[in-house]
């Protein structure tokens, strides 16, 4: 099989197995807010916010190093372990110390009833995370999918189970579930060779891994106070129950984000690290128009039901996730470009640009939140909801200035997705005000509507690109072993 195959064969695979996981885990999520407060939820979300900033600011870039650097031997993985584990170990007991102050300053007084064991669950997926990489390295997406895909159903019917017994600590099992089923599976499959074979520590390869990772870790960490300390910001603002409806509200909206935008991502990286000049090119701006033709009708579609899917969801005291929904659902445009072009910059091996992007983001979505964070939750999301789309934009127009990927085009490739879920929206509007029914019937017609108006829609506006997408998926499930990335491959085939 060529290596586009096996990239194709990935990103299918890896959304497939993750959208199926994720269905199931959005369902308990959604159950689960029957039975939690919302302030309870956001005492345990900010205990997850501590123990991932400490496993987060000690990653130091060492794992994309085995990503970008395919021919990496067992001595430099070895390090690559070694030096995660000593990090994040260090850094969790810091937060452990700082937890008993973190609480008070941002009204999360419970917070040390969770974290110990969540920061258990962070070391876990910290050593564990060097093998899966070592998967990713190798191409072999399926396992990885179906992995990650177990390790959610396994959060999913944990946490379910003992929610009413436990209230928010039955999240945190969940999440032990979670990590440890993955783990096991990955420990399994990788055995020993390589990653946990104990080799001398080497001054020179310590200075080659750092070297690289270093010029990542700032970006590392701008992008994860973006994504996470927003939270934390919200909680101090207008208090634990506040940020546990907002917490909602992000994540659901980043479903598409995460399930689509970031696993098509991460089977990328890998692959354009194997790719070199034109063709990488070639293949990012293929990527990115499939990722909007897939990313862009879940994104659109999920704000335009968002006012029904909360009423039909939710109980009373999480409607205010409605609104909130309503304008975060854009990250979900937004997030998965600036992620993918994250990952080209990253195989380009021009981790600074890459960095000041994150940076730049992070003091965007502050700088926003604390202007206009006061005048009321929603105005937190609105400057979340911009700080992402100037970085998605910055993103691309910086892979332009790296490797030569035209701005224009790479816009021009996102329009047509984007104008086809013009549709979408209309139709879901005119059974939603036809119909006046906010309960599951009316939410069923309005999410059919959502998807006939969407096909609709790219068979007028994206006609190109649905039918060269509809010729991927039928040459996936017949398994069609026609090269991609052959020594002369056809203009419609330029080795992405």
């Amino acid at each position: 099989m060529s290596r586009a195959q096996k990239t194709v064969r990935g990103i299918a695979w890896a959304v497939a197995a993750n959208l199926g996981a994720r269905g199931v885990g959005l369902i308990g999520t959604l159950l689960l807010a029957r039975y939690l407060d919302p302030a309870d939820y956001g005492e345990v979300m900010a205990a997850s916010v501590v123990a991932s900033t400490a496993q987060s600011f000690s990653n130091l870039g060492l794992g994309q190093y085995l990503l970008v650097k395919p021919q990496a031997d067992d001595r430099v993985i070895f390090h690559v372990t070694f030096y995660s584990a000593i990090l994040c170990g260090g850094a969790l007991l810091i937060g452990l110390a700082l937890g008993p102050t973190i609480g008070p300053i941002f009204r999360v007084t419970q917070i040390m009833r969770y974290l110990p064991l969540l920061s258990v669950v962070a070391l876990l997926d910290r050593i564990s995370s060097v093998p899966e990489r070592l998967l990713y390295r190798d191409l072999r997406f399926k396992l990885v999918s179906l992995n990650n895909a177990f390790g959610d159903f396994a959060y999913t019917a944990v946490s379910l189970a003992l929610v009413t017994r436990t209230g928010g600590m039955s999240i945190v099992w969940g999440n032990v579930a979670r990590s440890s089923l993955r783990a096991a599976v990955i420990f399994k499959v990788n055995g020993r060779r390589g990653w946990l074979d104990p080799v001398p520590i080497r001054r020179d390869i310590t200075r080659q891994i750092f070297g690289f990772g270093l010029r990542l870790a700032l970006g590392n960490w701008a992008g994860f106070l973006a994504r996470r300390w927003d939270n934390m910001l919200t909680s101090r603002y207008f208090g634990p129950a506040v940020m546990g409806a907002y917490n909602y509200a992000y994540n659901l909206a980043n479903v598409p984000a995460l399930q689509v935008g970031e696993q098509i991502g991460d089977v990328l990286l890998p692959s354009f690290g194997h790719l070199e000049g034109q063709k990488k090119r070639n293949a990012f701006l293929r990527s990115t128009r499939m990722l909007a033709l897939l990313d862009f009708p879940l994104a659109v579609g999920l704000g335009a039901i968002a006012p029904t899917l909360v009423i039909v969801v939710f109980n009373a005291q999480w409607h205010t996730v409605g609104p909130m929904l309503v304008i975060l659902s854009s990250l979900s445009l937004a997030y998965p470009l600036g992620y993918t072009a994250g990952c080209y910059l990253q195989a380009a091996e021009r981790p600074m640009l890459l960095s000041y992007l994150e940076i730049g983001k992070a003091l965007l979505l502050f700088g926003g939140i604390i202007l206009l964070g006061r005048l009321g939750p929603l105005w937190v999301c609105v400057a979340v909801a911009a700080a992402y789309s100037l970085h998605a934009l910055a993103s691309l127009w910086m892979v332009q200035l790296a490797d030569g990927v035209p701005f224009v085009e790479s816009i021009g490739g996102l329009c047509p997705p984007l104008a086809a879920c013009g549709p979408l929206v209309l139709a879901v509007l005119a059974v939603r005000f036809g119909l006046h029914r906010r309960d599951p019937l009316g939410l069923t017609f309005e999410v059919l509507a959502g998807i006939a108006g969407y096909v609709a829609g790219a068979f007028l506006f994206a006609r190109p690109l649905t039918r060269e997408f509809l010729e991927l998926a039928h040459r996936f499930l017949r398994r069609d072993p026609r090269p991609d990335d052959g020594p002369n491959p056809t203009p419609a085939e330029p080795g992405s």
